[in-house]
């Protein structure tokens, strides 16, 4: 009887330590802004840009688009540079049309902590209907 005891006592164990384990593992990420872009055609002149989010000094920038859309050209661009969406871009653009997590990649010699950035979308299909995407995003 002793040894079902132990058994049961250590499978329970086992058991915590296995729900604990995996709960530390699950990626978390700080949202540090929101968007909602409603994208008219046509597809040149179709960008629209976040709010500023100051980023903190990490280097994995993200956007997470929450609705099914027309695929969609993301990236971020340094609101302080003082130049348009696409000269002043600082990561790399990613299109998606699914819902879900993407990440971009700082260019040499960006991110940071302290400067205003902001993500821009924009219409990556030629011929389309005016959306609207929404979801969150980090620079860090």
């Amino acid at each position: 009887m002793k040894v079902k005891r132990l058994l049961s006592v250590v499978l329970l164990f086992a058991v915590i330590a296995s729900i604990a384990a995996v709960s530390f593992a699950v990626e978390t990420r700080a949202v540090t802004g929101l968007y909602s872009f409603t994208i008219s055609p046509p597809q040149t002149g179709s960008a629209r840009a976040s709010g500023i989010v100051k980023s903190t000094g990490g280097m994995s920038p993200w956007f997470n688009p929450s609705v099914y859309s027309v695929p969609t050209l993301y990236w971020i661009y340094n609101a302080s540079s003082g130049q348009g969406y696409g000269v002043g871009r600082v990561t790399n653009s990613v299109h998606t049309s699914t819902p879900g997590y993407q990440s971009l990649t700082y260019q040499v010699g960006h991110g940071g902590s302290g400067y205003n950035y902001r993500l821009v979308g924009g219409s990556y299909v030629q011929d389309f209907y005016q959306y609207t995407v929404s979801g969150s995003w980090s620079p860090d």
